[in-house]
């Protein structure tokens, strides 16, 4: 999934977990919690600068570098810092913090859980996706070569969005509009 349809699944994570929670919030509260779930959902994508810096490459090439094995993409670090935050605080806007963090990146988790995503890290570094079968052919996913790095993601997004899962981001982005607005 492309970086809109993280933040819009974060974001929206985050204003169904405040309209849920009988916390005692401000709505000023609640809009600073709702942009944190946003950001908080496309965190574990920032992976893709260090995996970019050891391509020496703004491409995609999973043969070379998968993002998705970094530490960024370890589904307990969040639930960890998640529960630290909610644990270290009295307060309820800090409470709710804690719980944004730890789902509104297990958003991120659930979406990337089509590819697979190390669910069991540290125990194992073993993917878990949705399908084994899709998770075999995920790595003969290549792109033509594209010198121009503009033509590579041009071409890599209107491949993603002409696809079932392209299709399930954009009703994403398309519900978080309409919630947002």
């Amino acid at each position: 999934m492309l970086p809109p349809g993280h933040i819009a699944a974060g974001y929206l994570t985050a204003k169904v977990l405040t309209s849920s929670l009988q916390y005692n919030l401000t709505a000023s509260q609640i809009n600073e919690l709702s942009l944190i779930g946003a950001i908080v959902g496309f965190l574990p994508d920032l992976d893709f600068f260090f995996a970019f810096a050891k391509l020496k490459a703004f491409r995609i090439d999973n043969q070379v570098v998968n993002h998705r094995k970094l530490f960024p993409h370890a589904p307990i670090l969040w639930l960890i810092a998640g529960l630290i935050i909610f644990f270290l605080t009295s307060s309820d806007f800090g409470k709710a913090l804690g719980l944004v963090v730890w789902l509104s990146s297990w958003s991120h988790f659930i979406l990337d859980s089509e590819w697979g995503i190390m669910w069991l890290w540290p125990a194992t570094k073993r993917f878990f996706p949705f399908s084994e079968a899709y998770y075999s052919r995920k790595y003969q996913f290549k792109q033509k070569e594209e010198k121009s790095f503009l033509k590579y993601w041009f071409n890599l997004v209107v491949k993603e969005y002409s696809s079932f899962r392209g299709s399930i981001e954009i009703f994403i982005v398309l519900i978080a509009l309409i919630v947002l607005f």
